[in-house]
């Protein structure tokens, strides 16, 4: 993938052995997941990451990613979330996500509210438990001090 900004050509390179040490780097579980969220943010730190890591030595650092940033966002209509479209693009292109999807579908996918199942019914299940404790030790501060009047 070819990006560019204020005549600068950047080539991002998504191969197995780079998504790799991106993905380590992140502690990446969910890739979809991850970018989604990124994206959403947008996170400057990831996205700079991602360009160190897919140039493949030709940013050498953060702050060169941070320039080329500030350059690709000065043109017309160009933002960090588009730089993420592009960026998202071609790793589903190159097959990294669970399946490839269509323009349309990975738009769709995008676009969509992130949910996380496991937060929710962890969340729903603390809630329950702390209702439950909470009316067990009333039930048993109720039956003590019943106990206490009943040896007075």
């Amino acid at each position: 993938m070819i990006t560019t900004a204020s005549g600068k050509e950047l080539e991002l390179h998504f191969k197995t052995r780079l998504m790799e040490r991106f993905e380590e780097r992140f502690s990446i579980k969910d890739a979809m997941r991850f970018w989604k969220e990124a994206a959403n943010g947008p996170s400057l730190q990831v996205i700079e990451v991602a360009l160190v890591t897919f140039t493949d030595g030709a940013l050498k650092d953060i702050n060169e990613a941070a320039d080329f940033i500030d350059d690709y966002t000065a043109q017309d209509g160009k933002t960090v979330y588009t730089l993420y479209g592009e960026i998202i693009q071609e790793i589903n292109d190159k097959g990294f996500f669970k399946a490839k999807l269509s323009p349309e579908e990975l738009t769709e996918q995008l676009e969509a509210p992130i949910l996380d199942m496991a937060e929710i019914v962890n969340k729903a299940v603390t809630e329950a438990g702390k209702g439950w404790l909470s009316e067990a030790g009333q039930s048993k501060s109720q039956n003590s001090a019943q106990s206490l009047i009943s040896m007075v």
